[in-house]
């Protein structure tokens, strides 16, 4: 700069310290605000004039403060926000004067208010396209230099393209989250003087409403006035930016002031009252006032209304913002075009339950949905749903909607990319549940792909939506009926969903609908398992090489992390994990090993070990059983789980191979969906044993407790699963002796059982038992089908 522009600025530096130190004495906010924000002006102006000096061309430029600066009430340390807005784009030597503007309002902003600028560049043809916050920025804007033709032009589309509805919506929206983030109450102790209950942004966005629904300005200008003095003076003694009225501060505030503390606080607190007041006022007028909520749709003193002629989709983007604004929503005759803009609806839809009542209370939910519309009266098939098919979705999109931030399952839902597609596959999960005699998941995704297409959606939308629809029952089928723990489980979901976005909507959508079933649908435990299989299977799919799970890899691991342990015969704990099966070694971590090796030694000695681990955080409680192995153990064992009336909710067999079998069995089990109480478990383990040792049999142990132990399992459904082990999945009705039942039949076969998962589901018992032969070897799938064909005749 040259020694004559340095003077000026030095100029203007000696009254921004003037100003400063003149601030305590300023008894209005507002009027100290104002001189200062005169002088961010006279810099501004100054450094245009400068800026033009130095370009040939003269284009027409406007300079506007917008925010803060537009309205003048700057505080000492408070950001200053400029737009640029041209005439016209491609006039001669725009590109310089711009340049050349923005070089020197940087150097001159920063040596003389030291403050953050934030520039923006507009066009005319931006209007129309603005954020909410970048709205609210002009609705304040003041011409501060360059010409004022460019201002109006903008200005006139601005108004004439102001989305009223979606703008309202916004600030409110914002206002209670700003609120909620600071402090809902004026009364605060340490109040939040911008953004909290009461602060400024409470009468700036009351500013905003009644300007947009052209209503007089609100009233508490003298209180406002009042709390941007307090700003000030938080500005002036912290000598920075700062909006947090702390306690140390405001002792240094009424030292300066030369008052006392409590009532001047007081004071301030009475001022908030007043700005809440008329935030408050300002959100009523929403709900009683005329005006056009979005193109086709109107409200009359807080009645929603269509014009005749609207599309279905501008009438459900209106209901979308009216449901969000709290505006009354009623049935009346629909007389609307044919036209519908799919992305319109699926963006209306996507904003949530309470949109959807909406659409359903006026009609308007029959006509662009009537898939979803038709199943407000249909029943379920299963006596565990509490509502019905229309019901259970609208309960399916709020537990969506309720996942806490921060939460497992909130972040995933804040992760989505395309919310959009989550959403509509949610209100289509069930559709084809009006359908008899096809699975309602394969119905229902004709549904969605037709839907689809209906609305001209993109393949990018329409084929995620199918096949969410199409596979919404498999996560809670594997959660339920497979082993999480094997490898081999996370692999195969990994194949079968693809990619992580595909893997994040179908666990959202899988815990919403299971949660919308009834209160008890959903467990501790089933949100362990959908978690785990979740991180195993996210694992696969973000690896960039795939997993490779050899045994005899997992086995070399195994021992170099306990080999170093001088309690662990080197030699010993080499023949203990050759002597274990494949799945063991694969999912069984270090720690447990070594406490596994344990056991085994103790039962070759002929002295069994009952483990129990209770886990809260789960709901269950987990039993390792280690001991002597014999035929039908397994059975045997789970006969006592359910002569005491317990929930088998997993299995795992692990049976060490050596001179000598020892089995190392582990059930997780409840007590009416708690960990066992210590009673119940302490009978419960003393049985255990009892049949472990053979002093007593399972059967009196089941008629004891008023079982028949000869009652077989004739009434199910199976199928089987191929591969060693293979998964033998069986549905029952439901009961507690299924698992003690089939284990006693597939011992009876000769097959050896490596793990099981026990639950219910839809009202029947569920069960996946991972078998081989004798000897470890596949069994061929046609002897499994023949064996469980016999076992029901």
């Amino acid at each position: 700069m040259t020694e004559a522009q340095e003077q000026h600025l030095h100029e203007f530096s000696s009254r921004r310290t003037q100003l400063i130190a003149a601030l305590p004495e300023a008894l209005g906010g507002l009027d100290w605000s104002r001189k200062y924000s005169q002088l961010a002006d006279d810099l501004v102006r100054w450094v245009y004039s400068q800026a033009t000096t130095r370009t040939e061309a003269q284009p027409a430029l406007a300079i506007v403060a917008t925010g803060g600066y537009g309205r003048q009430e700057l505080s000492p340390h408070s950001d200053l926000d400029l737009a640029v807005i041209p005439l016209h784009e491609q006039s001669p030597g725009l590109d310089a004067l711009v340049r050349e503007t923005y070089r020197l309002l940087h150097l001159a902003l920063d040596r003389v208010f030291g403050a953050e600028v934030g520039y923006s560049y507009r066009l005319i043809g931006d209007a129309p396209s603005l954020d909410g916050k970048s709205r609210s920025g002009l609705l304040d804007a003041r011409l501060v230099a360059g010409s004022m033709a460019p201002l109006e032009a903008f200005n006139q589309v601005f108004q004439e393209t102001f989305p009223v509805g979606d703008f309202l919506l916004d600030k409110v929206t914002e206002r209670r989250e700003r609120m909620r983030r600071t402090h809902d109450t004026p009364l605060v102790v340490e109040p939040h003087l911008k953004e909290g209950a009461g602060g400024l942004r409470s009468y700036h966005t009351a500013l905003w409403i009644r300007k947009v629904l052209k209503a007089e300005q609100p009233t508490g200008l003298e209180a406002y006035s009042q709390i941007l003095r307090t700003r000030n003076l938080l500005h002036y003694v912290s000598e920075k930016q700062v909006d947090l009225l702390s306690r140390s501060r405001q002792a240094q505030i009424a030292e300066v002031l030369g008052v006392e503390l409590a009532p001047w606080l007081s004071g301030v607190a009475e001022h908030l009252v007043i700005l809440t007041e008329a935030y408050e006022d300002a959100e009523r007028l929403i709900l009683q006032a005329s005006y056009p909520i979005s193109r086709g749709v109107v409200t009359k003193d807080g009645t929603v209304h269509f014009e005749a002629g609207a599309t279905p989709s501008d009438a459900a983007i209106g209901i979308s913002l009216a449901s969000g604004l709290g505006l009354v929503i009623e049935r009346e005759p629909l007389d609307l075009s044919d036209e519908l803009d799919g992305g319109e609806v699926l963006h209306a839809l996507s904003s949530g339950e309470t949109t959807l009542r909406s659409l359903d209370r006026c009609g308007l939910l029959a006509t662009i949905l009537p898939e979803l519309s038709r199943c407000r009266t249909l029943m379920p098939e299963d006596a565990t749903h509490t509502y019905t098919v229309f019901e259970h979705t609208m309960r399916a999109l709020r537990n969506v909607e309720s996942f806490a931030e921060g939460s497992f399952l909130g972040d995933l839902r804040s992760g989505i990319s395309s919310p959009d597609v989550l959403v509509l596959a949610i209100l289509l999960h069930d559709s084809g549940k009006g359908v008899d005699g096809r699975p309602h998941s394969e119905v229902g995704a004709e549904i969605a792909d037709a839907v689809c297409r209906r609305w001209g959606l993109s393949d990018s939308v329409r084929e995620p939506v199918r096949w969410l629809v199409a596979e919404h029952l498999s996560m809670a089928r594997f959660i339920r009926m497979r082993d999480i723990q094997n490898p081999g489980t996370a692999d195969e979901f990994a194949k079968m969903v693809k990619d992580r976005e595909r893997l994040d909507m179908l666990t959202v959508l899988t815990a919403a609908d299971i949660m919308a079933v009834s209160s008890a649908a959903w467990t501790q435990s089933q949100e362990s398992l959908l978690r785990e299989l979740w991180e195993r299977t996210a694992a696969i799919l973000e690896a960039d090489i795939p997993p490779e799970h050899d045994p005899a890899i997992y086995r070399r691991r195994l021992h170099r992390a306990l080999a170093k342990d001088q309690e662990v015969s080197e030699e010993a704990l080499q023949a203990f994990l050759d002597s274990l099966p494949a799945h063991y070694v694969l999912s069984t971590p270090p720690q447990v090993v070594k406490l596994h090796f344990g056991f085994c030694a103790r039962a070759r000695n002929g002295k069994p070990t009952i483990e129990v681990a209770h886990q809260p955080g789960a709901g269950n409680t987990e039993i390792t059983v280690c001991c002597p192995d014999r035929p039908g153990l397994l059975s045997r064992l789970l006969g006592v789980l359910y002569a005491w009336d317990l929930t088998v909710e997993s299995i795992r067999v692990s049976t060490s191979l050596g001179a000598q079998n020892i089995a190392l069995d582990s059930f997780v089990v409840s007590f009416h969906g708690q960990p066992l109480p210590s009673a119940t478990c302490q009978h419960a383990t003393s049985d255990l044993l009892k049949v472990i040792e053979e002093r007593a049999t399972v059967e009196d142990i089941l008629i004891r407790h008023g079982k028949d132990p000869s009652r077989r399992q004739s009434h199910f459904r199976s199928a089987y699963v191929a591969g060693t082990p293979g998964i033998l999945e069986v549905q029952a009705p439901r009961g507690r002796g299924m698992a003690f039942r089939l284990a006693r039949f597939i011992a009876e076969q000769g097959w050896d059982v490596c793990s099981a998962r026990i639950g219910q589901w839809a009202g029947q018992g569920t069960a996946a038992f991972y078998v081989t032969g004798p000897q470890g070897e596949a069994l061929d799938p046609a002897e499994v089908a023949q064996a469980m064909q016999s076992s029901r005749t």
